[in-house]
């Protein structure tokens, strides 16, 4: 049995698997084996029709199809997917699998791991029509302007893929998220950026969507995941408690977002933290303000 793994976008995943029809998710099979409902493997009751899946040559693993699964099914996956392949299943793929997940079906032979980014290092073109929207919409701000068409030249040319990381500072009602939006928009087709309000986080909330200590939960690794742009907005960062802001650190660095469940490539970023302090002697790391 071939096992492929691919590191994408939902989207993207679900075109890639969309053409054959003779393909069931993970979810099927155990709810065929009763196992979606079980405490344990002893208490799976149901019988597995095996002429259904003789049908069928691909098994389906994506995000929906482990959330809220118990830990012994992972713990188990190993016995599910040789019993596939002993109903002739030829082709297992998983999309963004949790580190339970990967470490289960890690153990065969014939896994090929799929690491390669859903967003490309960003372009002449790109950076060129990030001016031109700039220029047109942003009333003002030449300073800044010009400071991020340098920045967005230096993410082009450097060899390194870890994110360009900026700081927007200065009053409320200025400009700092539009800019956002208008880099977005003129470098990955669309304004519509990932932004989390950094003021209103704290708590045991907050710790387990950033952390995700849980499977199940919904979690910010999730959302990175199956994000539509490569631009993350992150809101009144320095707000934020320091046991969330350290959530980031290793991302701001390498370019990898690590939680308990998942490890998001965020290679090629551009990540904006806004701040409505009005000067870069109060922001906590003053090297990436850019005033606005």
């Amino acid at each position: 049995m071939k096992i492929d793994v691919y590191f994408e976008i939902e989207n993207k995943f679900r075109k890639r698997v969309s053409q054959g029809d003779k393909s069931f998710h993970l979810n099927e099979f155990l709810r065929d084996v009763g196992l979606l409902t079980a405490s344990t493997i002893s208490d799976s009751t149901s019988v597995l029709d095996v002429e259904k899946y003789k049908e069928m040559d691909m098994c389906i693993i994506d995000m929906s199809d482990t959330v809220g699964l118990k830990s012994f099914v992972f713990e188990q996956m190993e016995s599910f997917v040789k019993t596939l392949d002993a109903y002739g299943i030829g082709k297992i793929v998983v999309n963004n699998p949790s580190k339970l997940l990967l470490s289960s079906i890690s153990k065969f032979d014939n896994v090929t791991l799929h690491k390669e980014s859903s967003f490309r290092r960003i372009t002449d073109k790109q950076i060129q029509r990030v001016q031109n929207s700039l220029s047109k919409n942003i009333i003002g701000q030449k300073r800044a302007k010009t400071v991020i068409f340098r920045k967005l030249v230096v993410q082009k040319i450097r060899n390194r893929s870890k994110p360009l990381v900026l700081m927007f500072y200065g009053k409320p009602g200025i400009g700092k998220t539009e800019v956002a939006k208008q880099i977005s928009k003129a470098i990955y087709g669309s304004s519509e950026v990932l932004r989390e309000q950094m003021s209103m986080v704290g708590g045991a909330n907050s710790l387990e969507y950033f952390k995700a200590t849980g499977h199940s939960e919904d979690a910010f690794s999730k959302k990175l995941l199956n994000r539509k742009t490569n631009l993350i907005l992150l809101d009144e960062f320095g707000l934020a408690p320091e046991y969330v802001q350290t959530a980031f650190f290793q991302l701001f660095d390498e370019g990898i977002y690590v939680d308990q469940n998942y490890e998001v490539n965020m290679h090629n970023s551009i990540i904006i933290c806004t701040t409505n302090l009005m000067a870069r002697g109060n922001i906590f790391n003053p090297g990436w303000g850019i005033s606005l």
